[in-house]
């Protein structure tokens, strides 16, 4: 079936993407927990995430699932 996320593309113009330690063609699956379905879901729930202490990733790099968190104050 299709998958659910956000694909990661033009991290050449965007330094806070590499510094996370994404890149081009991760597709991040959850934020927080929080399930990306549309780019609409992902702006709400990315608007949310930037008040907490922490964020984590949920992403696919190709195939292989990978968890990444930061502090983020």
């Amino acid at each position: 079936g299709q998958i659910e996320g956000l694909r990661i593309t033009g991290l050449e113009n965007i330094k806070t993407g590499k510094r996370f330690g994404l890149k081009n063609g991760d597709v991040i699956r959850t934020v927080n927990g929080h399930l990306l379905t549309s780019k609409q879901k992902a702006h709400q729930i990315f608007k949310k995430a930037r008040s907490q202490e922490t964020i984590t990733f949920e992403l696919l790099r190709g195939d292989k699932p990978k968890k990444l968190s930061f502090t983020l104050w």
